[in-house]
């Protein structure tokens, strides 16, 4: 019993260690900083009903980005192959490829982008990794349970912020008038007045336009009796006095 509390505690211990450490190593800052903001920005003002297409491509860009910096400092510490080497050039290369394939899926419109593209995956990715990277924590068990048991409390500690804070009246109205549609729904849209045309990269015949209702009558949130939100580019309804989907 004593052995497994020690080692909780040497977890927890780990993971607060790895988080505060660009701290007192400035030279990280110049990657956790623009990633922070672009967090803040993005988490609070842009994705409180979820994540669009163009949120996930930029999102997706940040990560693409965090590898290239990650790569650039690996290099500079560069001395010779080593495992502990390779293993962080995995890391830097499993980054780059998670930020193109986020860019790749958002350009074609798949709908999984919006669980694997948001903000708050990508932000945690790269502040737990980069102190690893950048050669201040070993790639090793302890720090890899760090990172998974720190994931869900950061997660759970967002959402709940995300839930307790107003939603910008500028992103309510752009999903009531489904402002950011997914690539299905954008060629619906323009299938009758571009018959033969080839979008998105795909040609597919004029197709009717179907006018979806921004705000249904009627239905009433089962939690709160307050007036539900019909979401098109999700199609589903939201209940803007609980923040969340019915």
């Amino acid at each position: 019993m004593v052995e497994v509390l020690s080692l909780i505690a040497q977890i927890l211990l780990e993971g607060v260690n790895l988080f505060i450490s660009p701290i007192f190593h400035l030279e990280m800052l110049w990657i956790v900083i623009p990633v922070i903001l672009s967090w803040v920005f993005a988490e609070f003002f842009q994705e409180k009903l979820g994540t669009d297409m163009g949120n996930a491509i930029s999102n997706g860009v940040v990560a693409l980005w965090a590898g290239i910096d990650w790569t650039r400092n690996l290099m500079s510490q560069f001395s010779g192959f080593s495992m502990d080497f390779i293993m962080k050039e995995g890391l830097c290369v499993l980054l780059f490829i998670y930020g193109a394939l986020v860019v790749v899926l958002g350009l074609k419109g798949k709908g999984i982008i919006k669980y694997v593209g948001r903000i708050r995956e990508v932000t945690y990715l790269i502040l737990a990794f980069t102190p690893v990277v950048y050669g201040y924590y070993e790639l090793n068990l302890l720090t890899l349970a760090a990172i998974a048991v720190y994931f869900p409390v950061f997660y759970i500690i967002i959402e709940i912020i995300d839930r307790l804070t107003p939603t910008p009246e500028w992103e309510k109205e752009s999903k009531d008038e489904g402002l950011d549609l997914p690539k299905d729904e954008l060629q619906t849209e323009l299938g009758t007045g571009l018959e033969g045309a080839d979008v998105f990269g795909e040609k597919k015949p004029a197709q009717q336009a179907v006018q979806q209702p921004a705000q249904q009558q009627g239905y009433a949130c089962p939690t709160c009796r307050g007036q539900l939100t019909y979401i098109p580019q999700y199609q589903r309804y939201y209940c803007y006095n609980c923040k969340k989907y019915i």
